[in-house]
């Protein structure tokens, strides 16, 4: 006769008890899903499972205009991006970062309806990415409004950028622009992405014209700009902003590119 167990608070959904017969078929408990074959409607495994649909639709919309598969790295950038976690990617040049980023940018104005910014360290870049960007775009029939605003731009042109910058669904643009233009720096956006964070970073004002674009609360705004003006140290500041870390809905994900990438942050 075999023995059947409970393992009091083990349900990996609802943390309430499970029996030993459930976990050996990979169910959470009865309250759970009280039909095997049913679906779950609430708790973290819920989540897991939608997060793991976006995944495929992200990964299909990369084999249809990469026409390649997504690599292992690039799936846990895309997963840790789905969680809204602001992170690093640390890989070699050549390893797909603009690639997924653009692609991450495109499904986030489409399906989750999200302002993106991407901001690249030279004008060359920045139309180079932005055409690519567009020409995506145009392959998955995707109604989106793409404003790329830098320097190689004819005056004409810049007019016809800035024009269109109020509405735009994606803006990509260098930090020098951000600075410079006050038609850029006073929009708000959900998800920043920025290439580059070495060139980035020996901007610091540059810094602060990105995180009052993004959608912060009003004390944590205070306290970077203490940080940056020195009246807040930089530990007592990290303290502050982790106690208010669920009020944080924008993203920001910075790369970087390393020859001996041992870890991806």
């Amino acid at each position: 006769m075999e023995l059947k167990l409970v393992y009091k608070n083990l349900c990996p959904n609802c943390g309430e008890n499970v029996s030993s017969e459930r976990l050996s078929k990979g169910l959470p408990c009865e309250n759970c899903l009280p039909n095997e074959k049913g679906k779950l409607k609430f708790g973290p495994l819920l989540e897991v499972e939608e997060r793991n649909k976006r995944i495929e639709e992200i990964e299909e919309l990369f084999k249809k205009v990469v026409k390649a598969k997504m690599w292992a790295l690039q799936k846990f950038w895309v997963r840790r991006f789905l969680k809204g976690e602001s992170f690093t990617l640390i890989a070699p040049t050549g390893s797909g970062k603009t690639t997924i980023q653009i692609i991450l940018c495109l499904f986030s104005a489409k399906f989750l309806k999200k302002r993106c910014l991407i901001i690249l360290p030279t004008s060359i870049l920045v139309s180079e990415v932005s055409k690519r960007m567009k020409d995506f775009s145009e392959k998955l029939n995707f109604n989106l409004t793409i404003s790329s605003y830098h320097s190689l731009l004819s005056q004409k042109e810049k007019k016809e950028e800035i024009s269109k910058i109020d509405f735009a669904d994606i803006i990509v643009t260098t930090h020098l622009s951000i600075m410079k233009k006050e038609e850029i720096a006073r929009q708000s956006v959900d998800v920043v992405f920025v290439d580059d964070v070495d060139s980035f970073l020996r901007k610091s004002k540059a810094i602060r014209f990105v995180l009052r674009m993004m959608k912060l609360p009003e004390k944590i705004k205070k306290i970077v700009t203490g940080v940056f003006e020195k009246k807040i140290n930089l530990k007592d500041a990290i303290s502050e902003i982790s106690n208010t870390k669920e009020k944080i809905t924008a993203q920001l994900i910075v790369s970087g590119a390393t020859q001996k990438a041992k870890r991806t942050r």
